[in-house]
């Protein structure tokens, strides 16, 4: 119960923030494991044509059985594949798996690939979090707060407490690119 209340208010922020996310077509959904592809289906349903970027070759395996998923991507956050351009690029909950000073020129990739939204989620402060499912991309490494996106442009939605388990910073950043 706990999980499908978060993600219904994740959503709303989400919707807050972005309201016409869901009528674009495309999508770079980065980062999504077997447990854990918390909008993929949102986008599968408004026919988004979805490509994944995950770095963990375990998930990506899991992922090319996806018959919905358009292209799974082996690689790294830090270094998309640019030939590519998408009308949004999707980074739910893993900016806090990168260090701080990366974060700003990781999004600046993103933005370069976006044509209409980038739009990120993560943890409000700290939560920590090791290695999952034999995975050490998972290990929580940085702590975030509004600032650390609004400073680079994007508008930000808190839910929850800092420091507290469940709590979110959804930023979005609109381009207005073709």
């Amino acid at each position: 119960m706990f999980k499908l209340l978060n993600k219904l208010k994740r959503q709303r922020s989400i919707l807050k923030l972005a309201p016409d996310i869901f009528k674009h077509k495309t999508v770079l959904y980065v980062g999504a494991r077997t447990d854990r592809f918390d909008f993929g289906k949102n986008f599968k349903v408004k026919g988004f044509e979805i490509d994944v970027l995950e770095i963990f070759p375990d998930n990506v395996e899991y992922l090319k059985k996806i018959k919905w998923l358009r292209n799974v991507i082996l690689g790294d956050v830090r270094n998309p594949p640019m030939d590519v351009k998408y009308d949004v690029v999707f980074w739910w909950h893993g900016c806090e798996h990168i260090k701080k000073e990366e974060l700003k020129p990781t999004l600046e990739k993103l933005e370069r690939i976006a044509t209409k939204l980038v739009v990120l989620g993560c943890p409000y402060g700290i939560y920590r979090q090791d290695a999952l499912h034999g995975n050490p991309y998972e290990r929580h490494i940085s702590a975030y707060e509004p600032k650390d996106f609004e400073e680079l442009g994007y508008n930000t939605d808190i839910i929850g407490t800092k420091n507290v388990r469940g709590s979110n910073i959804t930023a979005v950043k609109k381009l207005h690119r073709a």
